[in-house]
């Protein structure tokens, strides 16, 4: 054997592997990206077939060798949404994920996002500084959706409530399913922060920003392609679907509310429910509900008397008041006043 040839050989074999295993690490992403690319062909052929058409101009795939990344420029979208036709676009869409993680997919969005109805009884406008959307699962199945937000500004006209517009700050939200549940459980999280709303500044007469959010369980909800949205809706509340809140809070100025409890749709598709609220900074929004806050003063009394004897909050107060809330027939009760809201059916 020549040991200067094998020697020879011995010195490029590092270079040998190195490019063999770059050879194969391209022939793999590019296998993933081949198959990417066919799972969001199928996607759209499957939207499209329930009415649904979702386009990508552009589309374009990246990322070598530790990622896919799909963008596309303005991406549209256009279905019957309700009985009406809607169409909408994004300025922009990215999504990536990890090769060894391929069901862990980083969403991020560019607005603004507008869309509207044809027959133009319905518009809307959405920006915003930051928007991203994480999604987990296994198998092709989510299970867990994660939103960050930042900046976010709404506007639009609708015929059956007129003009709107709405402000955030900031806003995260997630939803991760209990695979250790039989009924389709999803514990979710809210928190906003800074909500400009012309309905919440009339309802509590200001108009500083307000905080709020909501930790509970949702049962039931199963995610079902095709079909109207009331109809998985009604799917839901006849399958006994119900939504727990294990602490649900607003702070606007020097008013502060809370609640826990549980709410579901009645045979008449409208809000039931029991929750135990807690309010501060409250008297004249409850004077003109009825309820009288100087008869709830005492306190320890009547939270022995209406068993609402709970923790506060750090935005609350020792002197919070907490009673009893329930949704009945569709009318609001505040301990055992009913007061004159009321809430006809929702579809």
């Amino acid at each position: 054997m020549n040991w200067r040839r094998l020697s020879r050989i011995l010195l490029f074999l590092p270079l040998i592997l190195v490019g063999l295993g770059f050879l194969g690490g391209w022939l793999f992403w590019h296998y993933m990206a081949r198959e990417t690319e066919a799972a969001l062909d199928l996607w759209q052929q499957q939207e499209a077939s329930l009415g649904r058409r979702w386009t990508c101009p552009d589309r374009q795939l990246s990322g070598f060798p530790f990622e896919i990344i799909v963008a596309c420029t303005k991406p549209r979208f256009q279905g019957e949404i309700e009985g009406r036709v809607v169409e909408g676009n994004l300025a922009g869409f990215t999504a990536s994920a990890a090769l060894q993680a391929p069901n862990r997919i980083f969403a991020h969005l560019q607005g603004p996002f507008a869309a509207h109805t044809r027959d133009e009884t319905f518009d809307i406008t959405l920006n915003w500084d930051e928007l991203g959307l994480e999604l987990n699962g296994d198998n092709g199945i989510f299970d867990h959706w994660r939103l960050d937000a930042r900046k976010l500004d709404l506007s639009g006209r609708s015929s059956d409530f007129g003009p709107f517009a709405a402000e955030v700050d900031d806003i995260k939200a997630s939803l991760e399913s209990l695979r250790n549940r039989s009924d389709f459980a999803y514990d979710f999280h809210l928190n906003a922060q800074g909500v400009r709303l012309a309905a919440l500044d009339a309802f509590f007469d200001t108009t500083v920003p307000a905080d709020l959010g909501a930790d509970g369980s949702l049962t039931q909800l199963r995610f079902v392609p095709g079909g109207l949205l009331l109809d998985q809706i009604d799917a839901w509340r006849q399958a006994g679907g119900s939504i727990t809140f294990t602490n649900a809070w607003l702070t606007k100025g020097q008013v502060h509310f809370g609640l826990e409890g549980n709410l579901a749709l009645d045979s008449q598709h409208r809000p039931t429910g029991r929750m135990q609220a807690r309010f501060s900074g409250l008297d004249d929004l409850l004077r003109s509900y009825g309820v009288n806050p100087s008869l709830v003063q005492a306190g320890s009394l009547l939270n022995s008397l209406f068993g609402g004897n709970r923790g506060s909050t750090k935005q609350e107060s020792d002197s919070a008041l907490r009673l009893p809330m329930r949704i009945s027939e569709g009318w609001l009760y505040i301990g055992p006043v009913r007061t004159p809201l009321s809430w006809p059916p929702l579809y």
